[in-house]
């Protein structure tokens, strides 16, 4: 799987080295204004591998959803979990068996940008608490301007990645594993106390929280979408004894000076392009405009029994929904969930459904 990001990239040059006949594919994914397939062409012409795009339009998106849903044993927490299901597809249908992806990096390596914005807001809470002392002056200036305020830098560290000044805990407590992300974070954080700086902690901390919730959630979903098509998905990243390695890795070899990835964009420059190496980071994801219109389905549905919601509210809520697209798929893939396992309805009529809610949307 190429998707012309750099960590698949560079599994697909290395690959190559071992077998020169290597075929690439990429979900070519409605949405994405084409981004993905030219980069991923563009890499695959400088090593000379064939590269195969599976078009993923909404069709064949709300064709395999509720499948997906099924081959998951549970909702997907990933909307483009059914993008890699119908690439994992098309390779099967092509004769393969065997899919290497680039998965793991991130993680491993600091690719993320969330894991350099805890960074640089460490840092600033650092040097904030540096010049801004608690004294009663500034305590009284912080009234007027958060600016001002002293901030406790002890205090912070037991919920080390919420904003300062946030006065209402995130919707995203609800989500994967969330309730105990919180004293996970402030755990893995503390733990690195014999770092001296703050924001080297809270880096290393991030990364790590990601391995715990994103990578373990994301790899047994795209893991359960390769299975579902006889197919078997290989990370190389996440060999035994490049964990260890990337696990401790001091933090400037992940992230220097304002670059990403450091290490793994300096084997990079070796192996691909310079400006593929250096495009900024597009992930592989779906757009909310593939299942924009879907809530319909929610209407008198099994969530809304389960969730006790009122006959009389439930169009305010699924008017709300529509301006949190994420909550909207989860839900709606929920609703097909229970109505697949508890209502005995067929994958099939629920494509069909969906496919009428999105031509009348």
């Amino acid at each position: 799987m190429c998707s012309g990001g750099l960590d698949s990239s560079l599994v697909t040059a290395f690959a190559r080295d071992t077998k020169p006949d290597l075929v690439s594919y990429v979900a070519d994914i409605d949405g994405a204004r084409g981004e993905e397939l030219r980069r991923a062409q563009a890499v695959c012409s400088a090593l000379s591998v064939e590269l195969r795009p599976v078009k993923v339009d909404t069709g064949a998106y709300f064709g395999l959803l509720p499948r997906a849903i099924l081959a998951n044993d549970q909702p997907p927490f990933f909307p483009q979990s059914i993008a890699g299901l119908l690439v994992a597809r098309a390779l099967r249908d092509d004769g393969f068996k065997v899919m290497l992806t680039g998965d793991g990096a991130d993680e491993l390596f600091g690719g993320y940008s969330w894991h350099a914005d805890e960074y640089r807001t460490w840092r600033r809470r650092r040097l904030h608490a540096r010049w801004i002392r608690d004294n009663p002056l500034t305590r009284m200036l912080g009234r007027f301007s958060s600016l001002l305020q002293p901030l406790d830098l002890e205090r912070l560290s037991h919920n080390p990645f919420a904003p300062v000044f946030d006065r209402h805990d995130s919707v995203n407590v609800a989500l994967i594993d969330g309730a105990r992300r919180r004293t996970r974070e402030a755990r893995l954080f503390r733990k690195l106390d014999a770092l001296p700086l703050h924001e080297d902690r809270a880096y290393l901390a991030r990364g790590f929280e990601d391995i715990y919730v994103h990578m373990r959630e994301y790899l047994g979903s795209m893991d359960r979408m390769a299975m579902f098509s006889s197919v078997e998905g290989r990370v190389p990243f996440l060999e035994n004894e490049l964990i260890d390695f990337g696990l401790h890795l001091p933090p400037g070899a992940k992230f220097h000076r304002g670059v990403t990835k450091r290490l793994i964009k300096g084997l990079a420059e070796k192996r691909l392009p310079r400006e593929i190496v250096h495009l900024p980071k597009i992930g592989f994801s779906v757009h909310w405009d593939m299942w924009k219109g879907t809530t319909g389905v929610l209407r008198e549905g099994r969530l809304a029994e389960l969730l006790k919601w009122r006959r009389d509210d439930q169009e305010d809520i699924v008017r709300l929904l529509a301006q949190r697209p994420y909550y909207q798929f989860a839900l709606v893939s929920t609703e097909l969930w229970l109505r697949m396992r508890f209502g005995g309805e067929s994958p099939d009529d629920l494509s069909d459904k969906l496919h009428w809610m999105k031509g009348q949307a």
